[in-house]
């Protein structure tokens, strides 16, 4: 069966492609999850650097007091001592300033336990982070794993020999199909070896179709470097004593002028007439005139 094919179109395999849907989507969904983790713990982290300070204030306040407390009981002391103050006062400025040291050796502490906690806060970043980045790693395997269901055309073309269904399990390196680049055919004109004595790339050719009975133009595209008997599985030895010369072929490609209507009648395969015009080129007497080999494409 021929169907037409372009590059848009995608043949997908049913069987594990509801599995990779259901996975991509699960695998996004965790890695949101922990972009937002890590976005809270960048913002506690870059938050608690003033909660640092304000626990330091609240130490240096602390210690004010206490400097203010102490010149507070020195006059009491004196004053106590003269009988000018009395006792009641000594002790309660005594008791303030116990107060004051117990409240500088807690807010002390609580500095220390809040730079603690700065550490740990980015430590649980950086973990968040390397989550992030394992989740990131994650949903970009799912979506390979997902792209790996399609099938993608290269080219253009028609398809032929097609031999899977949908639903079918195919394995590595299965052929599945055939695909011949309609817009990209081109002739094998084999050519005997003594017809190519004016053949060069470039030159005008004209190719009639069999199938249809009609002419196209095209253009010698290259001579090829070896003939078809080189480029076989079982190539003939010469050197055995007993050799008839064989005039030998050569496949000259041609290639379809653009801008024909009637080139997508062509299909891989059809038998065609090819006719050169050389115009007698002397290719020896130009070859002899340069060391650049002028039949190479």
């Amino acid at each position: 069966m021929i169907t037409r094919w372009s590059s848009a179109d995608r043949c997908s395999c049913s069987l594990t492609l509801g599995i990779m849907r259901r996975h991509l989507p699960r695998r996004r969904r965790g890695w949101r999850r922990t972009r937002r983790l890590s976005l809270n713990t960048e913002a506690t982290v870059d938050r608690h650097p003033a909660i640092v300070i304000e626990r330091q204030v609240d130490v240096s306040r602390l210690k004010a007091q206490l400097q203010f407390t102490r010149l507070n009981a020195c006059r009491f002391k004196n004053l106590a001592a003269t009988g000018a103050g009395s006792r009641e006062q000594g002790q309660a400025t005594a008791a303030q300033l116990q107060q004051l040291r117990a409240q500088i050796e807690g807010a002390e502490a609580a500095v220390k336990a809040e730079e603690e906690q700065t550490r740990v806060l980015k430590a649980r970043h950086e973990a968040a982070l390397k989550t992030l980045q394992q989740d990131a790693a994650h949903v970009h395997q799912a979506e390979l794993n997902l792209s790996y269901t399609k099938i993608i055309a290269p080219f253009d073309g028609v398809v032929g020999e097609k031999t899977v269904q949908n639903g079918n399990y195919v394995g590595p390196g299965t052929a599945l199909m055939a695909l011949v680049p309609m817009n990209d055919l081109w002739v094998r004109a084999n050519y005997r070896e003594i017809a190519l004595l004016h053949v060069q790339p470039g030159q005008k050719a004209r190719i009639h179709v069999d199938a249809y009975n009609i002419d196209l133009d095209g253009v010698v595209d290259s001579v090829p470097p070896a003939s078809g008997a080189a480029f076989a599985p079982l190539a003939p030895e010469n050197a055995t004593g007993n050799f008839t010369k064989i005039v030998q072929r050569l496949p000259v490609k041609i290639v379809i002028s653009p801008d024909q209507p009637l080139a997508n009648l062509l299909r891989m395969g059809f038998s065609v007439e090819t006719t050169i015009y050389t115009g007698n080129a002397h290719i020896v007497g130009r070859q002899a005139k340069t060391s650049e080999a002028i039949t190479d494409k």
